[in-house]
C-alpha cells in the first residue's frame, strides 16, 4: 500500500478526532468536501458526523506521503479511479437510497474536476456573473446564487479567489458606510450650529441641538 499513488484520492475523517487533519486538508489540499451528518446505518441509527474529502492533485502523490502530512492512518486515504462518481457521492446523488446533500453545501479549495464538467456559459461568462454576485450572501446563499444563475462551474473552480473578493468588498463597504455615517453626522451638527432650527412640538416653539460635537440634532431646546 506504502506505493500507492494516484492524481485523485478521497478521505474520509471524523470532525470528533480529526479536527486538524481536517482543517489542514481543507486548506492545502486541492480539494472539495462536504460534511456527512444525516447518513444513517444499516440499523437505522444516526452515524457520526464525517467529512468526505475529494482530493484532485496536478501530479501523482504516494498515499504514505498524504497520510503522514495529514498525521492520520495510511487506510484513511482511498485511490478513486472514477472522479465523477466520487464527486456525485458527496452528496449521495448516485445513491437515491441514502441521505440526498444539498450541492450548496460543498465547499471548494483550488479544486476542478476538469473541462468535461463545466456546464452553462462558459467561463469567462461565468467569471462576469460571479463579479455581480451581491454582497452580503452567506457561504450557502453564495453557492446557491451560483447554482441558480448558471456559473456553478466557474464558482467551483474559483472558489477561494471569489470568496476572498467578498470579504474584501464587505471590509471596504463596511468601512465605507462608516465613513460615509460619521461624515453625515458632523455636517448635520454643523449645520445646526451656523442654522439653528425653530420647530413646533406639541404645541411648544422648541429648537433642535445637537447633544455634543459630531452628533445631529438629537433633542428640543425650550
Amino acid at each position: 500500500m506504502g506505493k500507492m499513488r494516484n492524481r485523485w484520492c478521497s478521505l474520509v475523517l471524523y470532525p470528533e478526532s480529526q479536527a486538524e487533519a481536517i482543517e489542514k486538508a481543507t486548506t492545502t489540499f486541492p480539494c472539495v468536501w462536504i460534511t456527512h451528518d444525516k447518513d444513517k446505518g444499516p440499523d437505522g441509527e444516526l452515524m457520526k458526523p464525517h467529512v468526505h474529502i475529494l482530493c484532485h492533485f496536478g501530479n501523482a502523490r504516494y498515499f504514505s506521503g498524504i497520510a503522514k502530512e495529514l498525521a492520520v492512518p495510511e487506510g484513511a486515504v482511498n485511490r478513486v479511479d472514477n472522479p465523477e462518481k466520487a464527486f456525485a457521492y458527496l452528496t449521495h446523488d448516485n445513491n437515491p437510497e441514502k441521505y440526498q446533500y444539498d450541492k450548496a453545501d460543498l465547499c471548494f479549495h483550488d479544486f476542478a474536476m476538469g473541462e468535461a464538467d463545466q456546464a452553462g456559459a462558459a467561463e469567462e461568462e461565468q467569471v462576469v456573473q460571479l463579479l455581480e454576485m451581491p454582497q452580503g450572501l452567506t457561504r450557502r446563499q453564495a453557492a446557491r446564487w451560483a447554482l441558480e444563475n448558471g456559473c456553478w462551474a466557474a464558482y467551483r473552480r474559483g472558489y477561494a479567489i471569489f470568496r476572498d473578493i467578498r470579504e474584501e468588498e464587505a471590509a471596504l463597504g463596511s468601512a465605507r458606510a462608516r465613513a460615509e455615517r460619521i461624515e453625515a453626522l458632523e455636517r448635520a451638527a454643523q449645520y445646526e450650529k451656523e442654522h439653528p432650527v425653530s420647530v413646533v412640538m406639541g404645541g411648544a416653539v422648541g429648537r433642535l441641538v445637537a447633544a455634543s460635537e459630531g452628533q445631529p440634532w438629537t433633542g428640543p431646546e425650550h
